[in-house]
C-alpha cells in the first residue's frame, strides 16, 4: 500500500523554489542496500541517465489485448469505477483541513490522516466516523507535523511524524497510543509497513555540508524495526552541491509490496521508480516517457533548473500496490498558476501501471482519481479541490475482477 504524498503547499513551492537556482556535481554515488554488497548506482547524472540502466515507458496508451491477464484485469477494473461515498466537505460534519494520507484498516473502514488538524480519523465504508485520536501537541499520541501512516499486518498503525514516528494500536476497543520513537535525524515524507515494522521514506535534516565521507548526501529509505529503532538503510542519494535538490529528490512516496518481497520507491520530482528487495538491493529502475520535470539548463559549469517556458511540470502523487503483482504510478501535472493561483498541486493526473516482478510499464491513456489504496474490490481515492475530500470506489460488478472474486487483492 502506498499513500498521499505528504508535502504541503508551503514545503512543495520552497522545493521549487529552490530548484530554480541550483546546481549540482554529475557523479554519482552508491547505493547502500544495507545487509548486502553496495552496488554502483548505474546513473552518473540524475537527469541524463546513460541509455540502457533503466525501463522507459511509452507515453502511447495502451492496448488493452497486449497486457498479461492481471494487468488487463486492473485496467478494467480501473475503467469501471463508480464512486461509492465521499467524506469531507466545506462546511458539514466532516472537514478536512490538509488530507496527508489515507489508509484501509479492514474490509469495511478506512482511516484519514489531517495534516492541518494533526489527527487520524476511522470511517466506516457507509460513512460513520468510528473514531479520531492524535491532535496538536507533544505529548504522549499528539502529533507535531503528521507526514504519513502504515498499517502494520496485525491492524496497529504507525504514523510518520516530525520529529519522531507514533505507533498506536487497538486496546479494548479503543484506539491507544503504545509507542513513540526518540527523535530522529530525520523529515519523513511516506511510510509503509510489511508485517510489524514498516520503511519510511526521508531525508536528512542537515545543511548541504553535512555530507557523508564520500561528499554524497545520506540515503532516502529507512527500516523502523517493531521496537521503534532504525535499521538498515538504503537508497540512491546522489552526491549535490545543491540541498534543495537533495529535499525535491526524496520526497516521494513509498509501497510496501508484501506478496513479493519488495519496496516501491517513486522520486516524484524527477519522474523515476526504482525497486528494491526488503534488504535494500536495487531490482529495477522505470522511467515515464510522458513525465515533465522541472527542465535543466547550462550555464557555465552549473546545472540550473528552471521552469519550462509554458510553466507546466509534473509532481509526483503516488506509488500504489493495486495487488496480483502490479503497481499504479500517477504524476500530477502542475504550473505556476495552478499552485498560485488557485491554491492546487495539480490540475490533471496521468496514470501508470507496472509489473511488480520487472518493471515493465504501461501508461493507461484516460482519466483516474488520485488513488492512494486499494483492498478487495474498494479503492480509495483523495481529491483537492473544492475542498479536501477522500472518495471510496468500487469496482464495477461486471468487471473481470469482480466475476472471479477480489480476494487476490486484499493485501
Amino acid at each position: 500500500m502506498s499513500r498521499v504524498p505528504s508535502v504541503n503547499g508551503s514545503v512543495f513551492w520552497a522545493v521549487v523554489l529552490a530548484l530554480t537556482a541550483m546546481s549540482c556535481d554529475q557523479s554519482a554515488r552508491q547505493e547502500r542496500p544495507g545487509d548486502v554488497e553496495s552496488v554502483e548506482h548505474p546513473h552518473p547524472d540524475f537527469r541524463a541517465p546513460p541509455e540502457g540502466s533503466f525501463t522507459t515507458v511509452s507515453s502511447s496508451p495502451v492496448e488493452a489485448e497486449l497486457l498479461p491477464p492481471s494487468l488487463r484485469r486492473t485496467l478494467e477494473d480501473l475503467r469501471s469505477l463508480t464512486p461509492l461515498r465521499s467524506i469531507g466537505s466545506a462546511d458539514g460534519d466532516v472537514v478536512f483541513g490538509e488530507i496527508r494520507d489515507a489508509s484501509f484498516l479492514g474490509d469495511d473502514t478506512f482511516l484519514v490522516l489531517d495534516g492541518q488538524d494533526k489527527s487520524v480519523s476511522e470511517f466506516g465504508l457507509d460513512g460513520s466516523s468510528r473514531a479520531r485520536f492524535g491532535g496538536a501537541g507533544q505529548g504522549p499520541g499528539e502529533l507535531v507535523d503528521p507526514r504519513g501512516l502504515a498499517v502494520t499486518r496485525s491492524g496497529a498503525l504507525w504514523v510518520a511524524d516530525v520529529p519522531s514516528i507514533h505507533r498506536f494500536s487497538r486496546i479494548e476497543g479503543e484506539w491507544a497510543f503504545t509507542r513513540r520513537t526518540a527523535p530522529l535525524p530525520l523529515q519523513p515524507s511516506a511510510i509503509c509497513s510489511f508485517d510489524e515494522g514498516a520503511v519510511v521514506n526521508a531525508h536528512t535534516r542537515m545543511t548541504p555540508r553535512d555530507t557523508e565521507a564520500d561528499g554524497s548526501f545520506p540515503p532516502v529509505l529507512f527500516e523502523l524495526r517493531v521496537d521503534g529503532e532504525l535499521g538498515a538503510d538504503f537508497g540512491m542519494a546522489y552526491r549535490l552541491v545543491d540541498l534543495g535538490l537533495f529535499m525535491s529528490y526524496s520526497l516521494g512516496d513509498v509501497a510496501c509490496i508484501r506478496r513479493d518481497d519488495r519496496i516501491a520507491y517513486l522520486a516524484g520530482a524527477i519522474g523515476e521508480v526504482r525497486a528494491y528487495t526488503t534488504v535494500g538491493a536495487p531490482v529495477w529502475t522505470v522511467r515515464f516517457a510522458n513525465h515533465r520535470p522541472l527542465a535543466t539548463v547550462v550555464e557555465g559549469e552549473k546545472n540550473v533548473t528552471t521552469f519550462p517556458e509554458d510553466g507546466e511540470f509534473d509532481v509526483g502523487l503516488g506509488v500504489v500496490d493495486l495487488g496480483d503483482g502490479v503497481l499504479l504510478v500517477q504524476f500530477g501535472r502542475s504550473s505556476r498558476h495552478t499552485s498560485r493561483e488557485l491554491g492546487l498541486r495539480y490540475h490533471t493526473v496521468d496514470s501508470y501501471l507496472l509489473d511488480v516482478a520487472s518493471g515493465e510499464g504501461w501508461y493507461i491513456g484516460f482519466e483516474v482519481p488520485h488513488i492512494v489504496d486499494r483492498r478487495g474490490g474498494h479503492l480509495l481515492a483523495v481529491q483537492e479541490a473544492p475542498f479536501p475530500q477522500v472518495v471510496v470506489y468500487q469496482v464495477s460488478a461486471g468487471s473481470a475482477t469482480a466475476a472471479q472474486g477480489v480476494e487476490q487483492y486484499a493485501p
